[in-house]
């Protein structure tokens, strides 16, 4: 599409940007067509000065100049504290497709950055560790415009963590207390981490619509100092007590499950299937989804780097292959309890 793009347009400037290119763009650089400009990360700053024609030398962009790779690092992080509330009617104008999705979920940040540090995951690369807010006004605002002029039932509020740590759980209260008092007829979910919620907190999260539950989930404390996840199992099953006290009943626990994680033994797999159990016992097994799924290597986490280390994957290899044997090491689901775990995923 990018080559048809300068094809069909060849004295456009062209802009890539995204999560993926942000992950390989040292790799898609060089399959774009020279002039390319890539932006690794944040965007907003960038993208108006490439429509300023201003230097973007302080900017974490990549192109090919002259044959060779240029890149350039950016010393900053957006304010989103700045942000204003999102132009539906503008998006509409430009993407007339948009009513055609209102029927699912639509995706709403309130935050960016990630202060976890999990062995396989790349949204502290991509968004920064530095925890950055929209302001709650803005945020209801936005989900308020939806709901209201588009008839939007469901939000995904879709940041890496919606609860971080607890330094964010005023900023989290004060959104969901501006939900509830606009009484929107919404549901909704995002991905959470529970260990340090407290009891208003899960109240509000109930009164303002949550609907489930999303969280990666081990049942074995050695598999999640493992992935470095950096919690207790203890104290999240003691939050999940509170949960259901605090009156869950309808809503749905979903636990995402990297089966066979480095270190994953018969032992360790046993240990989580007893927690599952457990949790069987709190909410119901019809209210606990266990989502089985294979980590992905993804490139600059130290997942990566470990198995590197560990001879499974050559330290020259390209994550971009086509390779149906490299494809496969990248989801990762070593013997000897590949076999088992592939066939009843």
């Amino acid at each position: 599409y990018i080559h048809l793009a300068r094809k069909v347009k060849p004295d456009a400037r062209i802009v890539v940007g995204g999560s993926a290119f942000s992950c390989f763009p040292e790799q898609l650089i060089h399959q774009l067509p020279e002039g390319t400009i890539g932006i690794i990360g944040e965007g907003e700053r960038a993208i108006l000065k490439v429509l300023e024609e201003k230097d973007l030398s302080d900017e974490s962009v990549v192109y090919i100049k002259n044959g060779s790779l240029i890149r350039h690092k950016s010393h900053g992080f957006i304010n989103l504290e700045d942000f204003t509330p999102t132009d539906f009617s503008y998006i509409t104008e430009i993407f007339p497709e948009f009513h055609q999705f209102l029927d699912d979920e639509i995706g709403i940040q309130t935050k960016r950055g990630c202060p976890h540090k999990c062995l396989f995951c790349l949204y502290n690369v991509i968004d920064g560790q530095m925890i950055r807010c929209r302001r709650p006004a803005v945020i209801v605002e936005d989900v308020a415009a939806l709901a209201n002029r588009y008839g939007v039932k469901k939000v995904w509020f879709a940041d890496s963590q919606f609860i971080p740590t607890k330094r964010q759980h005023p900023v989290v209260e004060e959104t969901l207390d501006r939900l509830i008092s606009k009484k929107l007829n919404i549901i909704w979910r995002s991905y959470l981490r529970i260990e340090e919620i407290n009891h208003t907190l899960i109240q509000k999260m109930l009164t303002s619509g949550i609907c489930s539950l999303d969280f990666t989930f081990t049942g074995s404390q050695k598999i999640i100092d493992n992935l470095q996840l950096n919690y207790q199992l203890s104290e999240q099953i003691e939050t999940f007590r509170r949960i259901k006290e605090a009156g869950f009943s309808n809503q749905l626990i979903k636990l995402y499950m990297p089966l066979n994680s480095p270190g994953e033994t018969t032992e360790t797999l046993l240990e989580t299937i007893k927690t599952c159990r457990l949790l069987y016992d709190i909410f119901g097994k019809g209210r606990v989804y266990p989502w089985l799924f294979f980590l992905a290597v993804q490139s600059g986490t130290r997942l990566e780097k470990k198995l590197i280390e560990n001879e499974y994957l050559h330290a020259d290899y390209n994550p971009l292959s086509y390779n149906p044997y490299i494809i496969k090491k990248l989801l990762y689901n070593p013997p000897p309890l590949g076999s088992l775990i592939g066939q009843s995923f």
